[in-house]
């Protein structure tokens, strides 16, 4: 359904194993590396005390619609390098639309096609059945003009000497500037970029979420957690990346966090190039594989 009807082939994660979903996961890795953390800290600090906590003093009730933008607005931020309001930024909502549009076009069971697959040949037009192949296209146009609307708004601002800070596409397109391939490390570049915001944001979210939920049911675990930070941190400044490894007891409340409620895989399925075995089971050539999650 995403790929064939839709037409989405070439996005980062549906893309079938070989060459070209090398290249784009290495530009990934080479810039979303361990290494340039230290880089991306200073983004997240800075949408997180000017964004977030700003918002959740002047609006508690709103959390989930400020954790929302503040994730998806760092997402977009650390991709692009573009501005995000504090409220209600009308691209990450945008954004989270069209995402969520997407991931229930790819649910393994929900349109027949995905189980029949000769039915992709049904015309969109006056046909009993065929609105599968409408959702397809209009989830086609959503997704296609993410992907083309914040690129272009990057490029922009890079051509104009007015980028907001440095980015994934400002730093990828500045390596790859001077090799006689650039159009095409662009359009990798381009393609990468709009996976960002669907890798970090629902599992970011979900997790952050997940945490409030755990400190409003188990408050005196709040408690301790919050005389932690208190003891480490002091009441004259905010906490900074450098106290986590002083921040024993709010370690161990995350990870517990994590391991109550934690965020599952999609559960996207598979296509089997080829045939394999795993354990027990033979897996056929063409066979349609969905993880367990």
């Amino acid at each position: 359904m995403l790929t064939e009807v839709a037409g989405l082939t070439n996005f980062f994660a549906s893309m079938p194993y070989g060459d070209e979903w090398r290249a784009h996961r290495r530009m990934f890795q080479q810039h979303f590396s361990e290494k340039n953390l230290l880089r991306i800290r200073e983004t997240e600090i800075d949408i997180i005390r000017k964004g977030l906590l700003l918002n959740l003093y002047q609006s508690p009730d709103e959390f989930d619609a400020h954790v929302r933008n503040c994730v998806g607005g760092l997402s977009i931020s650390l991709t692009y390098g573009l501005p995000i309001e504090r409220h209600h930024d009308p691209l990450v909502q945008y954004t989270e639309n069209a995402l969520v549009h997407g991931a229930a076009a790819s649910a393994p069971v929900k349109y027949f096609v995905n189980i029949i697959p000769q039915l992709k040949y049904i015309p969109e037009w006056r046909m009993p059945g065929a609105h599968f192949k409408r959702v397809g296209r209009l989830v086609r146009e959503e997704l296609t003009e993410l992907e083309e609307k914040p690129y272009q708004k990057s490029l922009d601002l890079i051509e104009a000497g007015a980028t907001h800070r440095e980015s994934f596409i400002s730093v990828t397109l500045e390596r790859h500037c001077n090799k006689p391939n650039f159009e095409l490390q662009a359009r990798c570049a381009k393609e990468t970029a709009v996976q960002v915001f669907a890798a970090a944001s629902e599992t970011t979210v979900a997790s952050t979420l997940t945490f409030i939920l755990a400190m409003l049911k188990y408050p005196d675990v709040q408690r301790l957690a919050q005389e932690g930070v208190d003891s480490v941190v002091g009441p004259d400044r905010l906490p900074e990346f450098e106290d986590i490894s002083r921040l024993h007891y709010v370690s161990a409340v995350i990870k517990e966090v994590l391991r109550w409620n934690p965020v599952l895989p999609a559960g996207v399925p598979h296509f089997a190039s080829d045939e394999d075995s795993y354990r027990d089971y033979y897996i056929s050539k063409d066979c349609i594989i969905i993880a367990n999650a």
